[in-house]
């Protein structure tokens, strides 16, 4: 990062400073990974710490002033950098979670943490939400693999003002998570898209701070309709990394693959809570988000559902619950 002219002379007036704060970024990234290798043994192209130090300008004012001195500070300093590296060393990956990491554009530490989280996933749910919201608060809002999936541009034209007020990029997530989990519930509850509109608006207005004028539903529900065609694919795509996941480590530890899971990237695409929604959908073509949702609720009496359900089972499922819907209102006298 960049600084004054007077902060480099207030640094140079503090010598027994222990070290000066810096913003954690790509810079310092690559500035530890370079000073990484400097932490072994002198070989060939490979400049010892020690050597490194000795020749910077800081460490000249040092033995000018106390010699000895000078040494313990070089030291302290290495101590310092090797403590830092430890903390900043992500966990071991394995080669499958660096190949999907390439693919999605992820952080291989994003993937062997997502990975091991798996265990603890709501792997019993049967409703789409419960998978959602488990795998949206896997995110770090202080890491910058949430800006992969949840991007930057999408989160401010859905949520507006909510999302650009903060000033730090933590602060944006935080709230743009918090914008996402608040409209997945009409999303997936098969509300239309006027009403989801007025949920948005209503959560920019609380969070846009002090402005000319509130912000209000549009009457043709423009950030429901950015949510539905932007985020929710982008929800999907999420959810698709999840799958290849799950479906790597299912296959590791001789357990089956959740139905759920595969399902869920088309669910959270189109708004549907169940994947009984889904084929609903498919036998109804031109019926809308809630057609679909009054479809399901007329026959969900009948269904029981399982997380082990797959398309098949789903589909016997319906039938049986279609065919039952039939003679519900059959007078039986009369027959």
């Amino acid at each position: 990062t960049q600084r004054s002219d007077s902060a480099y002379a207030h640094q140079a007036r503090e010598l027994n400073s222990p070290e000066v704060a810096g913003v954690y970024g790509e810079e310092a990234q690559y500035l530890l990974r370079r000073l990484a290798t400097s932490l072994g043994s002198e070989r060939e192209g490979v400049e010892t710490f020690e050597s490194l130090t000795r020749r910077s300008f800081g460490f000249h004012q040092r033995v000018i002033a106390t010699p000895s001195a000078a040494e313990t500070w070089l030291q302290s300093r290495k101590a310092t950098l090797t403590a830092v590296l430890l903390a900043a060393t992500a966990p071991p990956t394995l080669p499958w979670q660096e190949e999907l990491a390439a693919k999605t554009g992820a952080s291989p530490a994003f993937i062997a943490a997502l990975a091991a989280a798996y265990e603890r996933a709501p792997k019993t749910a049967v409703d789409a939400s419960d998978w959602i919201v488990w795998l949206l608060k896997q995110f770090d809002p202080a890491g910058d693999d949430f800006d992969i999936f949840l991007r930057p541009d999408t989160l401010t034209r859905v949520f507006g003002r909510a999302y650009t007020k903060p000033l730090t990029p933590q602060a944006k997530r935080r709230i743009g998570l918090e914008g996402v989990l608040l409209t997945l519930g009409p999303w997936l509850a098969g509300e239309p898209l006027t009403d989801i509109e007025k949920v948005i608006a209503t959560f920019i207005a609380a969070n846009e701070g002090v402005v000319a004028r509130a912000t209000k539903a549009d009457t043709k529900a423009k950030h429901a309709r950015r949510f539905s065609i932007r985020l929710a694919p982008d929800l999907g795509f999420l959810c698709g990394v999840l799958s290849q996941i799950a479906q790597k480590t299912s296959a590791d530890i001789g357990e089956p693959f959740p139905p759920m899971v595969g399902f869920l990237g088309q669910l959270i695409r189109r708004g549907y809570q169940t994947p009984y929604h889904f084929v609903l959908s498919r036998d109804l073509p031109n019926a809308s988000r809630p057609d679909v949702q009054n479809a399901y609720e007329a026959v969900v009496g009948d269904l029981d559902r399982q997380p082990a359900d797959d398309l098949e089972v789903i589909r016997h499922k319906l039938n049986t619950a279609q065919v039952s819907l039939l003679f519900t209102d059959v007078n039986v006298e009369e027959l």
